[in-house]
């Protein structure tokens, strides 16, 4: 597989329907912007899905694809992150990386295949994460302005790799991916090396005390969803944001603009125009 010319099919989001979605919800009879980071995920969500009508936008299936470099017997059905996820409506599947760590652009494609056959299977919001605590390499300031091969054989990590691909298959299908923990948020850096529209389908879900996480995914522009102070990430800070995104498209969908009930929005103590207006 030629990356680049696979990449082609990944678009921008539309930022025009982003837009509409985030007009809709100041319109909403609730104070302006008083649902922070849930109306940034549905307006994302909107985006990729291509409209801002609340009766297109479903509650997507969603998904935690669990990365491992060696077989696994499954997970214990009573284990936190199944608990979590079925909490949340999803499933977890574990996904196991058969190529070694001399054949990362390998894994890159058996990520990109994996996520292929998940999207095609009827999921809408996924979630590549991994087990485990990691860190930024050393020598990170300089590496980072490095081009994708060579960042991704210093990290030498074939899952991680194996989630890159998973970031660009789901970008190029327009289906948003929850990012948990530093393992997932290195591999949209690289993601975006290789094709920077990638990252826009991308919410970063949380912040965890994994050294270089939080300054790594402030640069690349993401506002996490959570700050749990987790060690590490299991999949733990993606099904709580799964439950998040929920309540955002729930308000989104449910409650009302000033318009669609017929109030007069200059004499709510809510008015959009009143509060613009104490904003400047």
């Amino acid at each position: 597989m030629e990356l680049n010319e696979y990449c082609k099919d990944i678009k921008h989001i539309n930022k025009d329907i982003e837009m509409q979605a985030q007009k809709r919800f100041d319109n909403l009879i609730k104070p302006l912007g008083s649902l922070g980071k849930l109306e940034k995920i549905v307006c994302l969500y909107a985006g990729a899905k291509g409209t801002a009508e609340p009766a297109n936008l479903d509650f997507p299936k969603r998904v935690i694809m669990l990365w491992q470099d060696e077989i696994m017997s499954e997970k214990p059905t009573n284990s936190p992150i199944n608990i979590l996820a079925k909490a949340a409506h999803g499933n977890v599947i574990m996904e196991t990386v058969t190529s070694n760590r001399e054949e990362l652009v390998t894994a890159i494609e058996q990520g990109i295949n994996a996520t292929e056959h998940v999207i095609l299977s009827g999921y809408g919001l996924i979630a590549p994460v991994t087990f485990g605590r990691y860190t930024v390499p050393s020598g990170w300031e300089r590496l980072k302005e490095c081009g994708w091969e060579e960042i991704l054989y210093t990290l030498g990590s074939n899952i991680c790799a194996a989630m890159v691909g998973s970031i660009l298959c789901a970008a190029k299908h327009r289906t948003p991916i929850m990012l948990d923990v530093l393992a997932s948020v290195l591999a949209a850096y690289i993601a975006g090396k290789i094709c920077p529209e990638a990252l826009e389908y991308c919410i970063c879900s949380q912040i965890t005390t994994e050294r270089g996480q939080k300054n790594l995914a402030f640069s690349m522009g993401f506002t996490p969803v959570l700050r749990l102070h987790l060690a590490q990430g299991n999949g733990y800070g993606a099904a709580l944001a799964f439950t998040l995104f929920d309540a955002g498209l729930k308000a989104y969908k449910e409650m009302k603009t000033f318009a669609e009930t017929g109030v007069h929005d200059e004499v709510s103590e809510f008015a959009h125009s009143q509060q613009a207006r104490s904003k400047s």
